[in-house]
């Protein structure tokens, strides 16, 4: 999928790239998905404050989607990130961890999705 993304002040920013489906098969949860997206984004320069700008994520909520552990210091469940900001959270990180983490949950492969697909018509 070649999809760019105009950003102000970044300039065109190219699509996300699939990962080795062997980094993304020790994946364990959705959120260490979404970590793991943000540890291998395009550019390690990138802050979270400018993820929340570029993705319209609110800024004060990036926090618990990136935290370590589901529950924060008073024991609240943190929120997760909801998903109609997965697409342009991996564009901007630059990676697919998230879809293809989702895609292996639900025990599809590529091949397979495409088979349904053409079933499906």
């Amino acid at each position: 999928m070649d999809q760019q993304m105009a950003l102000s002040l970044i300039g065109i920013v190219e699509g996300a790239k699939p990962v080795a489906q062997s980094k993304v098969k020790d994946i364990a949860s959705y959120r260490d998905a979404i970590r793991a997206s943000w540890t291998h984004r395009r550019s390690q320069r990138m802050t979270r404050a400018t993820l929340a700008e570029l993705t319209g994520m609110y800024p004060q909520h990036i926090s618990d989607y990136l935290a370590n552990s589901d529950l924060d210091l008073k024991g609240k469940e943190r929120r997760d990130m909801p998903a109609k900001y997965i697409s342009v959270f991996e564009t901007v990180t630059g990676n697919t961890y998230v879809s293809q983490w989702l895609a292996q949950q639900s025990g599809l492969t590529v091949l397979e999705g495409i088979i349904a697909e053409r079933q499906a018509a």
